[in-house]
């Protein structure tokens, strides 16, 4: 429809054109021969002067008759020729209109059958999804369990392993100790032997010493073989006593030797049995070692099953995103092939309709060709009228649709505004480079400039300082002066009254040259104070002079060097420079600025500190003791204890049981009692909630009905199966009832204009809204009369 009326607007503004230009061509034609036949006429009277005024005025009149009726009949062929066109036209875009219809239609079927697929598709995705989560979940509640019990028993063999070692490292250091103390013992039971032999050797040397101790003697052999024997049998011993006894000799009694033996003999059973019960712990140890060995196995298999379940979720994690990606590429896809198909059809519309458009300039001019040489200028102008509703048609279809040629001239455009873009990218870069050069130049001669500015500024400083210091030494010499003149006046008077009144007559000569030689002297050193002074003040001028020139010939020859290493952009750096100086100019006094706000900030900080301490208000914040963050807390806190309960619980029942376990603690039980309960509670508040919220929803639907009644004048009643009963507040026992599925309508109206309602409103003109304002309107009539 659209494009029929865009081309019933082409059409439209093709007759205006054509219209146009035969009343601008044809009124022109019948002027110039207006004029032919009126030269033609003047010149018949000026050569016969004869004729009559109304035999003239005649022939303009008939002349002018057949002027209109050509142009009358030239009107009329291009209206018929317009009416064939606009029928062709017509033709063209019904079939079009046809075309797209029945495309339209297919389309519909596809999409119809692509969102079917769709749907299976999405149905069995979400019952992958709802699978695939469901066994996640039971896999990671595998998981957490076998990780809890992983936990403990891995913080209850920690602990048993670290008692462990901690004892095999005692008996470790006991053994060492018992090893070092037997080392001891068999050095000492050599040392003995050895000493034995030596007194053997002594005791037959001195035979006649023990003949009257032979028994003595004997004893004590005796019990020395014994000692010896019972060392050697269980080695280990104390020979302290023996290497004394050995050593003395027959000086000993047999008393003290056999109190020696009984101690080492009590000793060496003491070690023995130490022995043997370090012997036994150490087994124990072992066997306790090797069970926890194999506990420790039957872990590690259970962390291996853990890692495969972990690596299964994983892998089926990352199948689930690769699933997701292959599903949004798939649909990006889709698009994607959506959007070159709609390119190819524009392409290809573009490519028929510049056939057709060939097709028939050809046959127009084959046409043209055959006909009558008569008809050449209305051929023309109808060519003209034509060539123009095609450009028309051209420029419509261009701003309906970008024009395939005119993409490509514009993308040669652009291709060759990239090109120039690029040269002159190339041309900006070469400036900037070089404009960088120049001012890295200028920041160099900036910073010479910087450092004579400071050096010359400390010189000023410092001849400034001389020069204030010799002004006020000027001030003070001058003040001097004038206190030695007055000083000079009142000696002289003191001078010439002593003189006067002492000796008027003596020695008046005398007195005047002394005053006068006084008087001389000191104008001598005012006059000499005062050259001094004009010496000084000659040579500060001086030195201003010479600072003066200085700077000048620096600014010269600054603006020689400029002037010899100018380019045609010396004014843009020199602009660059001062630009330069402005801103670091700014930036000191910025950065002054900003020290004396840090000073400002600091020292309100400190006030504010003080203030702060000065007063120091205490907030106490009050709370009600059956707040929800209290009752939140003390639920938090019961199930933690119960939790470590449960925990406990669960910890000897491990310990104390290694076979299957069948029963389950009594924590076990108050937990869950508990979390049931706090589900019931939850229960009740969303129950609670919800019936409030029902209230809520049923008493704003009331309110909308009787807003809707009153405004309206219908109440409206919405039943099942998606119908709605309408009744009038007329007529409240009379009812309306639309079916929104099947597009149906009952009642039970008495009216008698029933079907030419239903006609005129719901048939015709297709307005529910209407046809209902009619009821109403009829029914309050009734109601009147």
């Amino acid at each position: 429809m659209n494009e029929l009326n865009k081309n019933e607007h082409s059409s439209s503004d093709d007759d205006d054109s054509g219209r146009s230009s035969s009343f601008i061509d044809t009124p022109s034609n019948g002027i110039e021969k207006d004029n032919l036949l009126i030269d033609d006429v003047s010149n018949k009277d000026n050569n016969n002067l004869i004729g009559d005024n109304n035999e003239d005025n005649i022939l303009s009149l008939q002349y002018k008759l057949e002027t209109q009726r050509n142009n009358f009949e030239l009107k009329l062929l291009q209206l018929e020729r317009k009416y064939n066109h606009l029928e062709m036209n017509y033709n063209s875009k019904l079939e079009e209109l046809e075309l797209s219809n029945s495309n339209v239609i297919y389309m519909k079927e596809k999409e119809q059958k692509i969102q079917e697929q769709l749907t299976n598709c999405e149905n069995k995705y979400n019952q992958m999804e709802t699978e695939l989560n469901q066994k996640i979940q039971e896999l990671s509640s595998e998981l957490i369990g076998r990780k809890q019990s992983f936990n403990t028993l891995k913080i209850n063999n920690d602990q048993k392993i670290n008692k462990l070692e901690s004892d095999a490292e005692n008996y470790q250091i006991t053994i060492q100790n018992l090893q070092q103390s037997i080392d001891r013992y068999e050095a000492t039971i050599g040392d003995q032997s050895r000493e034995i032999v030596t007194l053997t050797k002594a005791n037959n040397q001195k035979d006649e010493e023990i003949i009257c101790l032979k028994q003595l003697l004997s004893n004590s052999n005796i019990t020395t073989t014994t000692t010896t024997t019972t060392v050697n049998n269980n080695d280990s011993g104390n020979s302290s006593h023996d290497t004394c006894s050995s050593s003395n000799g027959p000086n000993v009694n047999n008393k003290h030797i056999d109190t020696t033996s009984t101690n080492e003999t009590d000793e060496l059973t003491t070690i023995t049995k130490l022995f043997q019960s370090q012997i036994k712990y150490t087994t124990q140890l072992e066997e306790t070692n090797r069970r926890q060995e194999e506990r420790i196995k039957v872990l590690e298999n259970s962390s291996d099953l853990s890692k495969y379940w972990k690596s299964e979720v994983d892998s089926l994690q990352m199948k689930l995103q690769e699933f997701e990606m292959l599903q949004k590429d798939y649909q990006n896809s889709q698009l994607e092939l959506l959007e070159l198909k709609s390119k190819l059809a524009e392409w290809n519309l573009y490519k028929e309709e510049q056939e057709q458009k060939e097709d028939q300039d050809r046959a127009k001019e084959e046409k043209n060709n055959d006909k009558d040489n008569h008809n050449d200028d209305t051929n023309n102008i109808i060519k003209d009228e034509q060539n123009s509703s095609q450009e028309n048609n051209n420029r419509d279809y261009v701003l309906e649709e970008n024009n395939p040629s005119e993409i490509l001239h514009e993308l040669s455009l652009t291709k060759k505004e990239n090109v120039v873009l690029i040269e002159e990218n190339n041309q900006l870069n070469i400036n900037i480079n070089s404009l960088k050069i120049l001012n890295e130049e200028l920041a160099l001669e900036r910073n010479q400039l910087l450092d004579l500015n400071k050096t010359y500024e400390i010189n000023i400083l410092s001849l400034k300082k001389l020069n204030y210091e010799y002004e006020q030494q000027k001030v003070l010499i001058n003040e001097e002066c004038k206190l030695l003149r007055n000083q000079l006046n009142e000696f002289v008077k003191l001078d010439q009254d002593t003189l006067s009144n002492d000796s008027r007559n003596n020695d008046d000569n005398n007195n005047k040259n002394n005053g006068e030689l006084v008087q001389k002297g000191l104008e001598t050193l005012v006059d000499d104070y005062k050259n001094r002074s004009e010496e000084l003040t000659n040579d500060l001028k001086l030195l201003n002079e010479k600072l003066a020139n200085s700077l000048k010939e620096e600014k010269d020859s600054n603006n020689k060097k400029r002037k010899l290493g100018g380019s045609p952009q010396s004014s843009g750096l020199t602009y660059y420079s001062q630009r330069i100086n402005e801103l670091q100019l700014e930036n000191a006094k910025l950065n002054r600025d900003l020290g004396k706000y840090k000073n400002l900030n600091r020292l309100l900080d400190e006030k504010l500190k003080r203030l702060i301490i000065l007063k120091e208000k205490k907030i106490r914040i009050l709370q009600l003791r059956d707040n929800p963050l209290a009752k939140e807390q003390f639920v938090k806190r019961k199930q933690l204890a119960l939790l470590k309960e449960e925990n406990e619980d669960l910890l000897k029942k491990l310990q104390s049981s290694t076979a299957d376990i069948k029963s389950v603690p009594l924590s076990v039980v108050k937990t869950m009692e508990f979390e049931l309960r706090q589900c019931e509670k939850e229960l009740f508040k969303s129950n609670k909630r919800f019936t409030r919220l029902r209230e809520f929803f049923n008493k704003k639907s009331l309110e909308f009905i009787e807003v809707v009644n009153s405004i309206l004048g219908f109440k409206l009643e919405f039943q099942q199966n998606n119908k709605v009963k309408i009744y009038s507040c007329f007529r409240p026992d009379k009812y309306l009832v639309l079916d929104l599925v099947k597009n149906t309508l009952v009642s039970n109206l008495n009216l008698s204009n029933w079907e030419e309602l239903l006609s005129t409103w719901i048939e015709q003109r297709e307005q529910i809204p209407c046809f209902l304002a009619t009821i109403t309107l009829q029914l309050w009539q009734e109601t009147v009369n």
